[in-house]
């Protein structure tokens, strides 16, 4: 607003001009536009007798904030968040890493990072036990005695796999008001969208009263070796979910 004000006062730019300038300092960084601007801007400056240095000095001013510039609200708001995240960090580490792994994924660090740096601020992490057991094979017991559960699943004609459906089958009332609240994933390797398989999923746990911990990973499409890095972060956040007592 200060600077709109000043090509108006000193340029005298009309109101419509000096939006014309907001847009420009706002349209990503627009070099091109902001040097059509500046031949009008030097031309009103020179009508009332600002010339040269004081000139320049306008221009560049103008200029560098165009080029990189932050409403004072966006400011402080920014200041705000990493003064206060700071401070979580250095007074409550545990609860800082807590929510940090609460709200993946964030597409910054890693969970793996996030722990390790949690561990080397004196947050203390328990255990992690995986077992990797196929659906035809698992059965209530391993279901009771886990902490959490990521669910595999290809998706068949719109529904989970038949090995998958199996296993709920076997699970559903010898767990049913036993496994409340227990958390769950789930990646699904989708033929299609893979929405079918996802809500075929969501209505059993849903039944089961399950906690859902994280953003099902969809994978659709020709193989992608991206998938296999998706599906680690999905079993490290997990993990660091799990042994930060957060899950």
């Amino acid at each position: 607003e200060q600077l709109l004000r000043i090509a108006m006062t000193v340029a005298g730019f009309s109101g419509g001009e000096a939006e014309e300038l907001r847009r420009a300092m706002g349209f990503k960084r627009s070099e091109l536009r902001m040097k059509a601007i500046e031949t009008r801007l030097r031309a009103g400056m020179s009508e009332r007798g600002i010339t040269g240095e004081a000139a320049d000095t306008i221009v560049r001013s103008i200029s560098s904030f165009a080029l990189y510039g932050f409403p004072e609200s966006h400011a402080a708001s920014f200041a705000l968040i990493a003064y206060a995240s700071a401070f979580l960090k250095a007074h409550h580490p545990a609860a800082f890493v807590c929510a940090l792994l609460n709200n993946q994924p964030m597409g910054f660090y890693h969970p793996a990072t996030l722990s390790k740096d949690a561990q080397r601020h004196g947050v203390r992490f328990g255990a992690i036990d995986v077992q990797l057991i196929a659906p035809l094979q698992a059965g209530p017991e391993e279901v009771l005695r886990a902490d959490g559960l990521i669910l595999g699943t290809t998706e068949n004609f719109g529904y989970m796999s038949g090995a998958l459906k199996d296993f709920f089958d076997r699970i559903y009332y010898p767990c049913l008001e036993r496994t409340e609240g227990l958390p769950w994933s789930l990646f699904v390797r989708a033929g299609n969208d893979g929405h079918g398989a996802l809500a075929s999923v969501e209505r059993i746990v849903t039944g089961l009263c399950w906690k859902r911990v994280q953003k099902p990973l969809v994978c659709s499409g020709p193989w992608n070796e991206q998938w296999l890095a998706d599906c680690e972060e999905l079993g490290m956040t997990m993990a660091a979910g799990l042994e930060a007592g957060i899950f």
